[in-house]
């Protein structure tokens, strides 16, 4: 047992010391049912200790349960069911009912069932890739409710009609795969066990014994909130203005000026990745030509409105505006724009581009609109 609890704290371990990628977060509900294999139990019967050594046959088991995920970690509340067969029992010294007043002790077919009822309170570690496979591990603690009907094989009297509740703990691991988009398929592992029932058997002795069960089960979760983030839509360059072909030149008049190239004042955009204030390959390209266009307005007022998209608080997504608008003007002060002529104002999720509900993501609000030409600026 212990042993095992050592393994999962290391994939835990291992799981949280890697690079971490923001992650969608909300509610969600998940239903899972499979097989139940029993562990070897040993029990206590008046007052000897481990006198009784009990198997069980495979059985079932079912859950569901509902959580939130919080970015990588994710806690929950689960109710599950388990029943599975008793199978064979083998007694030294106190002895089972066998009929009559006898008892017999020695190795014997074991009839029955035992049921486990739980309500329990669970954390789980998750990682992976966001829209394909996924992984968490963790556990619970929580209380089980016990139900034991059992007897030897062939004997008209029972050897256990009880009824216990005790604390209980768990260990987790499941895989996901996304089957919609916000729908996963998932296969889930289970090792349950309880403190100590005590019990009175049919014969009126105190007896005492612990359950535990290794499960594998299959089930579906259903995601609320937000949805995973919609791909991201590349932005291409405005079109930079055209030098016009100098005039054919035709005396007696002396040679023209070839006009002025207009001031393309925008706006141009820049678009950034989630949660993200650094320029990329794509957002240089737009600033390049920015740069270029620029060269044709003089020393013409520069305006920046950074703005974000639904899927964070309403104040950070001000501050976020901000450190985009701070990365663009650095951008351009680096090559050429005087500093002293831009002026920046940060929106966050107040004008979006392409209106969505409360903690969406759009990459089309995640932008920072640039203008320029007379007065922009003011």
């Amino acid at each position: 047992m212990r042993g095992i609890a050592a393994h999962l704290a290391g994939m835990a371990l291992i799981a949280l010391a890697a690079p971490a990628a923001a992650q969608e977060s909300g509610p969600y509900i998940a239903a899972d049912a499979g097989a139940v294999l029993p562990v070897e139990f040993s029990s206590d019967i008046a007052g000897v200790r481990e006198d009784a050594t009990s198997t069980g046959k495979t059985g079932w088991g079912a859950s569901l349960r509902a959580g939130y995920r919080w970015d990588w970690l994710r806690t929950e509340l689960e109710g599950s069911y388990q029943s599975f067969g008793a199978d064979e029992i083998s007694v030294a010294t106190q002895g089972l009912p066998a009929g009559g007043e006898s008892l017999a002790n020695g190795s014997f077919p074991y009839g029955g069932d035992f049921s486990l009822a739980s309500l329990m309170a669970n954390t789980l570690a998750e990682f992976g890739e966001e829209d394909g496979a996924r992984f968490a591990i963790g556990g619970g603690v929580g209380r089980s409710w016990m139900q034991a009907d059992t007897a030897l094989a062939g004997s008209t009297i029972a050897h256990l009609d009880a009824r216990d509740s005790e604390w209980a703990w768990q260990a987790l691991a499941e895989a996901r795969v996304p089957v919609s988009e916000r729908v996963d398929l998932g296969l889930r592992y289970r090792y349950f066990s309880t403190l100590e029932f005590e019990v009175d058997d049919t014969l009126g002795r105190d007896t005492q014994f612990e359950l535990a069960t290794h499960s594998l089960s299959l089930g579906l979760t259903v995601r609320f909130g937000g949805g995973r983030e919609a791909p991201m839509i590349q932005p291409s360059a405005p079109p930079v203005a055209a030098i016009a072909p100098a005039p054919v030149r035709r005396p007696p008049p002396g040679p023209r000026l070839p006009p002025p190239v207009p001031c393309e004042t925008g706006p141009y955009i820049v678009y950034f990745d989630w949660d993200e204030a650094a320029i990329t390959i794509e957002a240089e390209q737009v600033l390049d030509s920015v740069i270029r266009a620029y060269a044709n307005c003089g020393n013409a007022s520069v305006m920046l409105a950074g703005h974000a998209d639904r899927s964070g608080p309403q104040g950070y997504n001000v501050t976020l505006s901000q450190r985009r608008n701070a990365a663009v003007r650095t951008y351009l002060a680096d090559r050429g724009v005087p500093g002293n002529m831009m002026a920046a104002e940060a929106y966050g999720e107040s004008r979006s581009r392409v209106p969505t509900s409360d903690g969406v993501r759009e990459a089309q609000n995640r932008r920072v609109e640039i203008m320029f030409g007379p007065g922009s600026g003011s």
